[in-house]
């Protein structure tokens, strides 16, 4: 009975237990496809000769597949030639061997034909013998990792290179305590002649071999790195020969990603040499700072190290907005060339620079002459390493020379009024212009010839403005003596604009001495044509011009302008406009101006302006004179187009 019963209850539980199974072996293959399907890495199953039997959609979109294309290829269809070998020796001596295989490196091939790096895993199923019969790979694609690897190992041939040919001493520190070295670039051997590892092997070398007056000071400094998270020193070094070394030293603090600190980073670079030169400086700074000429020193470059007070002043600066610019900004184009020049042969031969007449370009745009005197500075070598010089403003002596001139063609010209009255008057002066030309022309030719040292193409220029200056003195008295005698003047179509270029050009010197800007913008367009007398409206425009220039003798440089403008009115006329910054014109003068020999000035002939008007009215036009609001005067003409 009890056996009966028992052969009853097998059945059922061998039935029971089958379902237990089934339901563990569905839950399981649930498992395995969710994680085939939806893991991130590409899955492959393969039999034992390589054939593909599935594969994942993550493996698929990495080679560019469907699964169902996959179905069926084997390995060496997916898989660039290089690596059959490769992988056939994993297969045999890991895989088939061992059942699975370490983590390794190959590459694929997607259905594009490009190629791509991955690294992949390999596990086996076994049979009941223990025999590899299904080969599960796990396959992740590493492109990004090794194009980063790529860039990094990119990075430390950079770095390795830019240690290796620095001239500074580069690296890394402990924080705190002697702050001892953890790294050291080799170039330690050439600044200091010790070994990278003595450095490191000992804690205290770095602190021990700064000089004993600095030690102190450098050790407190560096803690201030952890505010501000860096710090600059320069302090002296001992070298290995046991002479100092000044070294100025750089560094930075390394912190992780919560801040917190980690280690020091820096470089060393040797400035011994500069210290030298500072001190030389210093020197030179004490012997000039009471000079007063003005004293400079610039780097080879002519970028400026060092200026006294009288030199900045000269040039409308102060000392600190010099420190480091270049001396370009004291030239202009054409003058800078020749400075260049002089400068290039006193590095090159030594051959010092003694009283030459260069013209210097003050802040305000206006230039000056002065005297330079430049020399070389040399280092321990024997080597170029600082040019210096020293500048005398001469404008004073200039416009001393040119009043003694003026003054002495003032007496001629009055001794030649006492004689011959207002006629001789007029003439001289209308012909002082020309004739000075011809004495600057001809002086000029004269020094070229007793030089010895001159160009026949210069020397026959000179001759022939000469001979240019004389003809139009002759033309100037035949125009005057038609003036007087009441006849039309001889008149060609000409442009205002060139009569205006001509005349600043002929006085352009003279106002460069005086420290004078014209400012007179050639147009782009030309004017309309005017049927004048060109030697006489250029005259008028002299004769302005000298007004101008006495009118702004008391007025500071800076603030001495005159400026032309041109303009054209509904009456076919053409009106010049030149004005001044002098000291403008009081309701007498502006009456009387016009007048003969009425002047304000103290040696002044009072005929100029006469003439003027009387040149300007013959050619139909008029001239007038206002003051300025701001101060200065501005003087009108017209002429009929």
């Amino acid at each position: 009975m009890v056996d009966s019963e028992k052969t009853r209850k097998e059945p059922v539980e061998e039935i029971q237990a089958l379902w237990r199974v089934q339901e563990e072996l569905r839950k399981g293959e649930e498992i395995y496809r969710a994680l085939f399907v939806t893991n991130p890495d590409g899955i492959i199953v393969c039999d034992m000769e390589g054939k593909l039997l599935d594969a994942n959609k993550a493996f698929a979109d990495m080679l560019g597949y469907t699964i169902e294309e996959l179905r069926g290829k084997t390995y060496k269809q997916i898989t660039p030639r290089k690596w059959h070998k490769i992988e056939a020796d994993i297969i045999k001596n890991q895989i088939l061997a061992e059942g699975f295989s370490e983590a390794y490196e190959k590459e694929y091939i997607r259905k594009d034909g490009s190629i791509f790096p991955v690294e992949i895993r390999v596990n086996t199923t076994k049979d009941r013998q223990g025999k590899p019969v299904i080969a599960w790979s796990f396959v992740r694609d590493i492109t990004e990792l090794k194009e980063a690897e790529e860039k990094l190992i990119k990075t430390q041939e950079r770095v390795e290179y830019i240690l290796a040919t620095s001239p500074a001493t580069t690296y890394t520190s402990e924080i705190g305590g002697n702050w001892a070295a953890t790294f050291i670039s080799e170039n330690v051997r050439n600044q200091f002649a010790y070994e990278p590892n003595q450095f490191l092997e000992d804690p205290d070398f770095w602190v021990e071999h700064i000089h004993p007056d600095d030690r102190e000071r450098i050790i407190a400094g560096l803690s201030r790195i952890f505010e501000d998270n860096f710090t600059i020193h320069e302090y002296r070094f001992l070298h290995k020969d046991g002479s100092y070394r000044w070294v100025h030293d750089e560094s930075r603090l390394i912190r992780d990603e919560q801040g917190k600190p980690l280690e020091c980073i820096g470089y060393w670079t040797d400035i011994t040499e500069r210290k030298k030169a500072e001190e030389e400086i210093k020197k030179f700074k004490k012997m000039t700072d009471l000079s007063p000429h003005g004293c400079a020193i610039a780097d080879l470059d002519g970028n400026l190290t060092y200026v006294n007070d009288n030199f900045a002043r000269m040039h409308g600066y102060t000392s600190a907005e010099l420190i480091g610019k270049n001396l370009e900004i004291f030239h202009t184009d054409a003058q800078m060339k020749r400075v260049s020049e002089l400068n290039k042969r006193l590095i090159e031969t030594g051959q010092g620079i003694h009283g030459e007449e260069i013209w210097h370009v003050h802040r305000d745009g206006t230039e000056f002459p002065t005297l330079m005197s430049d020399w070389v500075m040399r280092d321990d070598n024997g080597n170029p390493s600082l040019m210096c010089a020293t500048a005398i403003d001469i404008t004073e002596l200039k416009l001393m020379e040119q009043h003694e001139r003026e003054h002495r063609e003032e007496v001629a010209h009055f001794a030649r009024l006492s004689t011959i009255g207002e006629m001789s008057s007029a003439l001289a002066h209308e012909l002082n212009q020309p004739l000075c030309a011809i004495v600057t022309y001809a002086e000029g030719a004269l020094r070229m010839m007793k030089s010895g040292d001159w160009d026949s193409n210069e020397l026959l220029e000179a001759i022939e403005a000469v001979g240019t200056q004389a003809a139009r003195a002759g033309t100037i008295i035949r125009r005057i003596a038609n003036l007087v005698r009441k006849k039309e003047p001889h008149r060609s179509s000409v442009n205002i604009g060139e009569i205006i270029s001509e005349t600043v050009n002929l006085i352009k010197y003279e106002a460069r001495l005086q420290g004078i800007t014209i400012k007179w913008i050639e147009p782009s367009e030309k004017y309309p044509m005017l049927k004048v007398d060109r030697i006489q409206i250029q005259q008028v425009l002299v004769n302005l011009f000298h007004n101008s220039f006495e009118a702004m003798k008391n007025v500071d440089q800076s603030k001495r302008q005159i400026s032309i403008e041109v303009s054209t009115d509904e009456n076919d006329m053409v009106q010049v406009v030149v004005s001044d910054t002098g000291c403008g014109l009081s309701a007498e003068s502006a009456d009387r101006i016009f007048e003969p020999f009425f002047t304000t000035k103290s040696q002044g002939l009072g005929m100029g302006l006469s003439i003027s008007r009387s040149i300007i009215e013959v050619h139909g036009g008029r001239i007038w004179a206002e003051s300025n609001p701001a101060g200065g005067a501005t003087f009108r003409f017209t002429l009929p187009m």
